[in-house]
């Protein structure tokens, strides 16, 4: 079994499924934000938003809670991979 390094790795241990959708929502958010800013200035910076930002959708697509929310999450990490690489994903 292949062990996964997780950037966030208390909130991967559980701590992600203590916040309510809308925090969750809003740490992706924030990630997002993080990698807009950075976009065109700082190739390491803008990535490393990248990454956090695809784990914690992940994250919030594992939480049992949000089952039937899914389509709609999954849908949002779409539009933000498509963006992130240019129409290309």
């Amino acid at each position: 079994m292949t062990e996964i390094n997780f950037i966030h790795k208390e909130l991967a241990a559980g701590g992600w499924q203590k916040l309510s959708l809308k925090e969750q929502l809003g740490n992706i958010g924030s990630e997002v934000s993080r990698a807009s800013k950075w976009q065109n200035k700082d190739e390491k910076l803008f990535w490393g938003a990248v990454e956090r930002a695809l784990e914690l959708f992940d994250l919030t697509l594992e939480d049992s809670r949000w089952k039937g929310r899914r389509w709609e999450i999954a849908r949002a990490r779409d539009v933000f991979c498509d963006t992130v690489y240019g129409g290309k994903f």
